[in-house]
């Protein structure tokens, strides 16, 4: 079985928790979910049509930590809109359109909301599987020809990607393991 890994790390990233509604807190590494994503954006994908795809769920992926990434709270302002109304320019010959909302200007108002960022996070990636996709994503990482610049969490938080080879894996029946799960949760299971 042959194994495409590859390294991605970045400033900032941000992988949000969905049970916490009211605080912003990240999970310390992409969950699974987000590195298919992320897969999927390097290959052209159209955003959430991926997941119909069985060359995408059948993907086999690892998750390696290569760093550990400090949490800086970062607030972000975010403007809230109601509406979208054109404003013709009188210097310009093109339509401005402007948000308006609740303010008396009808500019809209803005919301400033805290996010726990990570800082200085890198990631080793493994991806196993036997389709097309697996050598077509090997040859865009290997070039860096991506056709959606690669993210983690927020269109602003870009990641670099950077190809480390392709291995032979084979199962591991003795010996240490690198993994995100906790060791209490596996189970040891002996083959003859």
């Amino acid at each position: 079985m042959e194994i495409l890994v590859f390294d991605i790390f970045a400033k900032y990233a941000y992988f949000k928790v969905p049970e916490g509604t009211l605080s912003n807190f990240s999970f310390p590494f992409p969950p699974r979910t987000t590195v298919i994503g992320l897969i999927a954006a390097i290959m052209g994908e159209e955003r959430n049509k991926y997941w119909l795809d069985k060359q995408y769920t059948n993907l086999q992926v690892g998750i390696e930590i290569l760093n550990t990434s400090s949490t800086q709270a970062i607030k972000m302002n975010y403007w809230r809109t109601k509406s979208i109304s054109p404003i013709e320019s009188r210097s310009l010959d093109m339509k401005i359109m402007i948000a308006s909302g609740s303010d008396a200007d009808g500019r809209g108002y803005t919301n400033q909301v805290k996010f726990d960022y990570l800082t200085d996070v890198a990631y080793r990636i493994y991806v196993s599987d036997s389709s097309d996709l697996f050598v077509k994503l090997k040859e865009k990482i290997e070039k860096k020809e991506y056709y959606y610049p690669p993210y983690f969490g927020h269109a602003n938080l870009l990641a670099e990607v950077q190809y480390v080879g392709i291995f032979d894996g084979k199962p591991i029946i003795e010996g240490n393991i690198s993994t995100i799960i906790p060791s209490s949760k596996i189970k040891k299971e002996c083959k003859n």
